[in-house]
């Protein structure tokens, strides 16, 4: 903690791009921004995704028997929003997709 505290009291930056690195931060920022961030394509895609999201979450709210006996006992009363996100939150993408289709999907 100390050291830290030492770093912290340098009047000036003890590690920094150069000029050059700095300019290909940027660039490669802007560029990720124009052509990925903002591709229409993209956008659409993370829009659906967090549609799919929302939809799982609510079913799970409203049907906490069908998470997993772990997570069901915990998802009682104000709990039940934290511990449906936390587990949500720690699906891969291919686990996400399989339950969302034998939930949501599958009405």
């Amino acid at each position: 903690m100390k050291d830290a505290a030492a770093i912290r009291s340098v009047p000036t930056r003890i590690a920094a791009f150069t000029p050059a690195a700095r300019q290909a931060s940027a660039d490669l920022k802007q560029f990720m921004l124009r052509f990925v961030f903002s591709n229409e394509q993209l956008v659409a895609e993370r829009r659906h995704s967090r549609s799919r999201m929302a939809e799982l979450f609510q079913f799970f709210l409203d049907h906490p028997q069908c998470l997993p006996e772990s997570h069901a006992a915990r998802a009682t009363g104000s709990k039940a929003p934290r511990v449906i996100c936390d587990y949500i939150a720690g699906m891969t993408d291919g686990f996400f997709h399989r339950t969302y289709q034998q939930t949501v999907g599958a009405r």
